[in-house]
């Protein structure tokens, strides 16, 4: 039957369109068919635990694995195709996915299907839907939002092209301008549907602006405020009520090794979940949404300033063709991401096998868990490890200047301490020469390292020298414009010879 309608579509001169390309209908080879096996076996073992989804549905969790991948992706699920006409004008196409001439109802061929790749393609770097116009509450698709949307990202589309569009005088002017109405006039449903798109500073903005507003937000705070954590961090967002978890108190009291590694497995096991299907299974709060937001804001995003400001400095100092000059572009989507995506699974680190700022936690459990072991458990990739490294070397760095900014000052030996004769140490004094002790797809320096190949080798098999720049975090644009490239190779070769692949002696 199939081959008869491809042959039909052929003779009419008619070509298949696929027009719903999305994550889901992508798939690929794997190398090593063993993998599935293994998931078998885990299932049968140790059966997943279902959930219930916000909309009632029952999903089991996801069980990750590592496939070796190869060959190209393959298109799968054809059920929406639709043979390619010249003047094709039908209302198609997903609701996340459609593009602007489908949209705006004029006819459309197949670069519809092109429009979709570069969608998907958008969403798998940023972990969250570029458009998303749809009210969730009524399961309906909202034409006035993504005519916002879309112009917000691409501009206005050109005149003549919108005046062909049946929609034209309905929701544009003569001079090819949306229609404005006032925020306060829209319907109490589109205002709560408008506040839900917003991130954090937008949210915060808009509801100290406008009075009606404020009262949309609080009748309604809880589940927006959620919205806006899923908004503002896309896919770190369950990174975020990680940390947040296990930040508590009441974790601290109860943090032994077995309840840390069944914290691990649950939070391995949620990473493929949206937050609102995580929140929906526990009694989280409104206040607990502040909190969450409050540390993202007041914490999480200074950091990623001064983190990458110490980074770049870094990386300006250390490139060799000074031609380059110190890099002003700001932080792309993408670097901003993996900043954000390491500092928060850094806490977690902190949180779980580090010193608690809980009183309550006795000494005794403060190694009983390694990092290693959470590594393990989780299955970050190699180059994910990296970013968690490159932000202690950040860390280390800012402790260790303070500790010499301050070391003269409150040592022993410093005259403003000669009035006191009790030792060992006086009042105020610290002697700080014997003190305990002193975080989506490989980026361009992880592959280039690597000669384009897949590697598990992180920790000690990675000069710190590289760290101290970030060369994880960066963009491929960003390593072109300010030398990153030349100078990542070149530490690399001094560390490791330039034909050797610390690799080969694993294999030996």
């Amino acid at each position: 039957m199939e081959e008869q309608t491809l042959l039909l579509y052929r003779q009419k001169r008619y070509y298949p369109v696929k027009i719903d390309v999305t994550t889901q209908n992508v798939l690929s080879e794997a190398e090593d068919d063993t993998i599935f096996e293994e998931l078998e076996e885990q299932e049968l073992s140790d059966p997943s635990v279902p959930v219930v989804s916000d909309d009632g549905h029952i999903v089991y969790p996801t069980r990750f694995i590592q496939p070796e991948l190869s060959g190209v992706p393959i298109l799968t699920d054809f059920g929406q195709a639709r043979p390619m006409e010249p003047e094709n004008t039908d209302w198609w196409m997903p609701d996340l996915y459609r593009a602007p001439e489908v949209l705006l109802k004029l006819p459309w061929e197949s670069p519809v299907d092109v429009w979709c790749v570069g969608v998907m393609t958008l969403e798998l770097l940023e972990g969250r839907n570029l458009f998303d116009p749809v009210d969730r509450e009524a399961n309906q698709y909202v034409l006035p939002l993504a005519l916002a949307q879309y112009i917000a990202y691409l501009g206005p589309p050109p005149l003549e092209l919108l005046k062909k569009s049946p929609i034209f005088p309905t929701f544009f002017d003569q001079d090819g301008n949306q229609h404005a109405a006032p925020l306060e006039q829209l319907p109490p449903e589109v205002r709560c549907l408008l506040l839900s798109f917003l991130a954090f500073d937008e949210l915060r903005a808009l509801v100290h602006a406008s009075p009606t507003f404020h009262q949309q937000y609080l009748a309604d705070r809880r589940s927006l405020l959620v919205k806006c954590l899923e908004t503002t961090l896309g896919s770190v967002a369950v990174d975020a009520w990680a940390v947040f978890k296990s930040s508590s108190s009441a974790f601290a009291d109860t943090r032994t090794r077995k309840h840390v590694f069944q914290f691990v497995e649950s939070y391995r096991d949620r990473r493929s979940m949206s937050l609102r299907s995580i929140l929906a299974e526990e009694s989280f709060t409104g206040d607990d949404a502040v909190a969450m937001i409050t540390f993202s804001s007041s914490i999480i995003k200074p950091l990623v300033q001064h983190y990458a400001t110490w980074a770049l400095a870094n990386l300006s100092n250390e490139t060799t063709n000074h031609s380059h000059g110190h890099d002003e572009f700001p932080l792309s989507t993408t670097e901003e991401l993996r900043i954000i995506r390491s500092l928060y699974r850094f806490q977690l680190c902190c949180n779980l096998s580090g010193v608690s700022q809980h009183k309550s936690l006795r000494l005794s459990l403060l190694k009983s868990v390694d990092t290693s072991e959470i590594l393990e458990i989780v299955l970050f990739e190699p180059w994910e490890v990296e970013e968690m490294l490159c932000i202690y070397a950040f860390g280390h760095d800012k402790f260790d200047q303070i500790f010499r900014d301050i070391h003269w000052d409150v040592h022993p030996d410093n005259p403003k301490f000669d009035d006191q004769h009790r030792p060992p140490t006086p009042d105020g004094a610290f002697d700080l020469d014997n003190s305990y002790g002193k975080e989506l797809y490989p980026p361009l320096a992880w592959t280039l390292i690597w000669h384009g190949t897949y590697s598990n080798l992180y920790g000690w098999y990675i000069p710190d020298e590289i760290r101290r720049w970030g060369y994880v975090m960066w963009d491929a644009a960003r390593l072109e414009r300010t030398g990153g490239k030349e100078l990542l190779m070149r530490q690399w070769i001094e560390y490791w010879d330039e034909d050797y692949d610390p690799r080969d002696d694993l294999m030996s």
